[in-house]
């Protein structure tokens, strides 16, 4: 779960949105909502120390099947290093080892 928590954070650094939006297949957030979002932010973001990934708050739905995680990370940027801009994020189980994203929002909390 993790791996795919680094790998959105990766794309909005890259400020690739249409990949997120294809992974996410824009369940909820679309390319041009996560774009403004960020945009809105001051600084630039960019990719996070490794251990900002341990201290992510990762929030289980209970009974939910297949089994899915609420995930709030705090994203990173060049003006401030960990910022309040957060990163909601659902993360359900997939097929195999696979996982389903979607990108709940992006905001100050």
């Amino acid at each position: 779960m993790i791996a795919v928590l680094r790998q959105v954070v990766g794309l909005l650094v890259e400020e690739d949105y249409e990949g997120i939006e294809r992974l996410s297949g824009s369940k909820r957030s679309t390319a041009a909502e996560m774009r403004s979002a960020v945009r809105q932010y001051p600084g630039k973001l960019v990719f996070p120390p490794d251990n900002a990934f341990s201290k992510c708050n990762i929030y289980e739905v209970d009974g939910s099947m297949p089994q899915s995680c609420r995930v709030d990370f705090d994203l990173w940027t060049d003006r401030e290093g960990e910022s309040d801009l957060t990163l909601q994020v659902s993360i359900v189980e997939g097929a195999g080892n696979s996982y389903v994203v979607e990108i709940d929002g992006i905001h100050v909390l």
